[in-house]
């Protein structure tokens, strides 16, 4: 096939670029012969076939591509295996499962895991995978598929090991939660697994939502506790300040009716009542006594009788019966009204009220002339002095009832709170055991699952139970068959061979109605027809079945040619054969001696090459003495071999690690000068330091398009510019960009005389631009005023004179007066 010169790819990458398939087989079947070679092929990016499919995602041109890898590896086993094509890397680092995992093509990348890619091996050229890329460009699907993938290739190669070491314990345990294998058990154990996961999913979510809900519920329940205590607390607060009050005012009350009792006497009741012209405060007392007590009052009958002492009259007649009356104060009960009404009585001749002539008399200390009067104004006083009491305690008692209505308000919440609480812990136990449960089928589901993928995969045409039906191990096929082990041949296989028995059975119980009814030439005609389409069918089904059988070794045939007579009696008792029992072209491909290939990296296929060859002296020696066993020798010659190839790749390893590290110190050598090309344009000093300390360069380099050096750049700065940035020096003062370069301490720092390629140096530029700044710090470190360019043969002076630099010829003179 002609390649494009620009390019080197050909009409395969052509096909692979339009996606399109029947042209893709087209050129693999012309190019047949040489499939290895196309295989191989790179264009001029790097690109093989496999790797280019895999960059655009063309999934069924790579599983076109795949089966053609095995065919090429069927016919030349010795030589090729498929991990040497499909994990081909090409010069320029390109292997098909890192481009597909860096394009993130999952189905593409699963394809390849399929078929023994290595997503662990990682390229000569960027070292690193396609778990690697994956993992840094977030593609979380691919890495787990990866992940998945290499648990079970290793979990596998460790089966594979156990079955050939005989070792029963460890093929118990790396099988443990397998079960006796049904057809579509995958498909089953994943819709199963994927209920139980919902199951567990809403659980789990029922779970924090039962326990916010208890979390919330036990906060309110303390809360309400706590109001429960400080409104009991509240309460006998209450009741203990009313009590208080309560006692007092019984003390005082009980202490002036004492004093009542012990003045109204027969000898003190007459005294008053017979005294000549009592004053009025005898009537304002009188009044608010009847007010209070209740006392009737006769009124007066005629005008003239108006202005007399009614009340006291009232009282006189009262106290007539001492006991009557004692009895009245003693058990007189107060009420907030009457006693507030009696206290602002008031009468003609004396200004204010009984009150306010009770608090003048009690200040004063007043006497009214009569022991009895004065009992009475005390008894007056002490109920008066009652009134706020009385409101205190009547408040208190207010706030008592509303404290015990919300007091039993929050002890109702509280036994709510405490049966909702024991309510949810019921339905938290429930949802807890309900999640163990459903977790633990999900645990149990997933084992099934991983035995169930152990026990499908396939390594050098073998599954873990053919392998072990080579090695005749009865009791590890036991335990293999009872833990899920069948062939692998797959559900599609079996459908293809249902429908070749189905299609052979029904045409030819067609034709031989055909022949005995003896139809007409013109159906005969299409009956020939009809064959030819049936045969196609049956063939195109036998390719794909034969295709299917060579890959895969079947166990029953594994037993027969290896003589293990017991386990081919085991296998023929179950109901593998009833998989297997369609195709004896395995019986024609002779069962491998060693542990199959494991694709990986060569650290691993070194591991496992020597691991093959200890496992087959184990099991091949027939001598006492090695030193007379010939499989011995071959051993110590493979040994020699290995240890001369690992030698060989080491000094190829080397050379290319010495030329990798050439290329990379060229290409970052580069990359820094321009990026000291780029500051020095923009007049960035530290970053032109930067990049020359990091690149290693000296910083008389010049820029490739001006010429310029960072030193002539800097002496060509104008400090009295608006725009321009004074730098700092080691010990932070700030300087001009000539003293910044000049002044450090490096093995790059520039020479202060260096001449460009245009005759330039940085005094000549200084004194062509007027610079005199730069002119006194280039002279102070060193630079020659006198020297001549090489290539424009006069000195610095000379320029300044040619531009008329008056400041500039000032200043040389000055120095050059002075011996400077």
């Amino acid at each position: 096939m002609t390649s494009c010169s620009r390019h080197g790819s050909h009409g395969l990458f052509g096909a692979i670029r339009e996606d399109n398939v029947e042209l893709v087989q087209h050129f693999l079947k012309e190019l047949k012969p040489n499939l290895v070679d196309v295989f191989q092929h790179e264009t001029r990016f790097g690109d093989t076939i496999l790797s280019y499919s895999a960059l655009h995602g063309r999934s069924e041109i790579i599983r076109i591509l795949l089966r053609a890898v095995e065919s090429i590896v069927e016919k030349d086993k010795d030589a090729l295996s498929v991990p040497d094509l499909v994990d081909y890397e090409s010069r320029r680092g390109k292997v098909a499962i890192i481009e597909a995992a860096r394009n993130n093509k999952v189905d593409t990348v699963s394809i390849l895991l399929y078929h023994q890619a290595n997503a662990n091996l990682r390229s000569k050229t960027h070292l690193k995978s396609a778990m690697d890329w994956a993992i840094i460009l977030g593609h979380e699907t691919i890495v787990g598929m990866i992940d998945e993938h290499t648990k079970l290739e290793e979990r596998a190669l460790c089966l594979f090991k156990s079955v050939t070491k005989f070792d029963t314990a460890k093929v118990e345990a790396l099988t443990e939660g397998g079960v006796p294998f049904q057809r579509n058990q995958d498909a089953m154990f994943r819709q199963e697994l994927e209920s139980k996961r919902r199951l567990v999913d809403e659980a789990t979510r029922s779970e924090k939502e039962l326990l916010s809900s208890s979390h919330q519920i036990e906060q309110s329940k303390a809360e309400t506790h706590r109001d429960v205590l400080r409104r009991a607390e509240h309460i006998e607060g209450l009741v203990k300040r009313r009590n208080e009050i309560v006692s007092r005012r019984k003390s005082e009350v009980a202490t002036v009716t004492a004093e009542v009792r012990l003045a109204v006497t027969a000898s003190n009741v007459d005294n008053v009542c017979n005294a000549p012209n009592p004053p009025l405060e005898y009537e304002l007392i009188s009044k608010s006594l009847c007010t209070l007590l209740h006392i009737k009052v006769k009124r007066a009958g005629t005008p003239s009788d108006s202005g007399s002492m009614v009340h006291w009259e009232a009282i006189k007649d009262a106290l007539q019966d001492t006991n009557r009356f004692y009895h009245r104060i003693r058990h007189f009960h107060a009420v907030v009204e009457h006693v507030e009404s009696a206290a602002k009585v008031g009468i003609e001749g004396l200004p204010g009220t009984c009150f306010d002539h009770l608090a003048s008399m009690m200040k004063t200390e007043g006497d009214l002339g009569s022991v009895l009067m004065m009992a009475l104004v005390h008894w007056l006083w002490t109920i008066f002095q009652q009134v706020d009491g009385h409101k205190q305690e009547h408040e208190h008692v207010m706030q008592e009832s509303a404290e015990s209505d919300l007091l039993e308000r929050d002890r109702i919440d509280l036994r709510v709170l405490t049966s909702r609480g024991a309510i949810l812990k019921r339905e938290l136990d429930d949802v807890a055991a309900s999640l163990k449960a459903n977790t633990k089928q999900v645990s149990q589901l997933e084992k099934k699952l991983e035995v169930s993928k152990v026990m499908r995969y396939v390594a050098g045409g073998h599954t873990i139970l053919s392998w072990a039906a080579g090695a005749g191990n009865e009791e590890i096929v036991k335990v293999l068959l009872k833990r899920g082990a069948h062939t692998a041949i797959g559900e599609d296989c079996i459908g293809w061979c249902a429908t070749i028995v189905q299609v052979a059975f029904r045409r030819t119980l067609e034709r031989k109605d055909f022949h005995r009814t003896k139809r007409f030439a013109r159906e005969s005609h299409e009956r020939l027809k009809l064959d030819f389409v049936v045969s196609m069918r049956i063939k195109s089904l036998s390719n794909l079945i034969r295709e299917r059988l060579r890959r895969i070794r079947l166990p029953l045939a594994e037993a027969l040619f290896n003589g293990h007579s017991n386990v081919a009696m085991l296998l023929d008792g179950s109901d593998v054969p009833l998989f297997q029992a369609m195709n004896l072209f395995p019986l024609f491909g002779q069962p491998r001696g060693t542990i199959p290939r494991h694709p990986g990296d060569a650290t691993s296929n070194d591991h496992d090459y020597l691991s093959a060859l200890i496992l087959g002296g184990e099991q091949c020696h027939h001598e006492q003495d090695p030193r007379d066993c010939g499989h011995v020798d071959s051993m110590k010659r493979g040994v020699d071999m290995f240890e001369t190839f690992l030698r060989q790749k080491r000094k190829q390893m080397e050379a290319k690690i010495s030329t990798r590290r050439a290329t990379l110190y060229t290409k970052h050598r580069n990359a820094m000068a321009s990026e000291l090309t780029s500051a020095l344009r923009r007049s960035d000093f530290p970053a032109v330091v930067l990049a020359s300390e990091s690149g290693n360069i000296s910083q008389d380099f010049e820029d490739p398009a001006t010429g310029l050096t960072p030193l002539i750049r800097a002496a060509m700065e104008d400090v009295h510019s608006p725009i321009h940035v004074w730098h700092r020096n080691a010990v932070g003062e700030p300087v001009t960009a000539v003293a910044y370069l000049l002044d450090r301490i490096s093995p790059h720092r520039p020479s202060v005389d260096y001449e460009n390629r245009r005759g330039h140096t940085a005094l000549a530029m200084a004194c062509m631009h007027g610079r005199v700044e730069a002119i006194r710090d280039l002279l102070d470190r060193g630079a020659d005023v006198d020297r001549q360019s090489t290539l424009l043969k006069c000195t610095a002076y000379d320029l300044a004179v040619e531009e008329n630099q008056h400041d500039v010829i000032e200043c040389l003179d000055k120095l050059r007066s002075s011996g400077k």
